[in-house]
């Protein structure tokens, strides 16, 4: 359990890419899983600032890649939000969904206001795969 004061510092370390303050944070108990008074993960958080390092230890951690805040805002998206390649390919890597609601999230991403075609590129393409595992 964490209180907001120690989730307030733990987000400003995140926005910092602090990984040394997170991995202390996680190595003397604190929840991976924590969510703060917004509905906010570690990891979406780490994913909105494409921090890779700190996605990986989270993740590393275990924490959920398919977490949603507001039932549409995954890391996947908060990462192709922030046009962070590095991190829309952990996130993929790492299992990320790629479609909200049957729909991918490629195609969402322009009606949202963010048009990063190599991005919108690479998570087409993993949708596509998924699907063909799938089918």
């Amino acid at each position: 359990m964490n209180t907001e004061l120690e989730l307030d510092d733990l987000h400003r370390a995140i926005k910092h890419g602090d990984l040394p303050a997170v991995r202390h944070h996680l190595d003397r108990g604190g929840d991976v899983h924590s969510i703060d008074r917004n509905g906010w993960s570690l990891l979406l958080l780490a994913a909105g600032e494409g921090n890779t390092p700190i996605i990986r230890l989270l993740l590393d951690a275990g924490a959920d890649v398919n977490q949603t805040w507001s039932n549409w805002y995954s890391p996947l998206v908060a990462a192709a939000m922030a046009g962070s390649m590095k991190a829309v390919k952990v996130l993929l890597q790492r299992g990320a969904k790629t479609a909200i609601d049957g729909k991918s999230i490629s195609d969402l991403l322009p009606v949202w206001g963010y048009d990063d075609p190599k991005i919108r590129q690479l998570i087409s393409d993993a949708h596509a795969g998924s699907r063909l595992t799938s089918a």
